[in-house]
């Protein structure tokens, strides 16, 4: 079960990686609104690390 547990945190923080990747991109600073960022989870401990509750 721990090992679940680990695997899941490890997966939500390469997602987090790779969507912080693209949105560091140009091309999206242009297309997104105000609301769609407001839209956009932050990172924070709970969320990046669901070990961490």
């Amino acid at each position: 079960m721990l090992c679940l547990r680990i695997l899941q945190a490890a997966l939500v923080y390469v997602n987090t990686l790779l969507l912080q990747d693209v949105l560091a991109e140009d091309d999206w600073a242009d297309i997104l609104t105000a609301e769609d960022q407001r839209g956009l989870p932050r990172c924070s401990g709970s969320t990046c690390c669901p070990m961490a509750r």
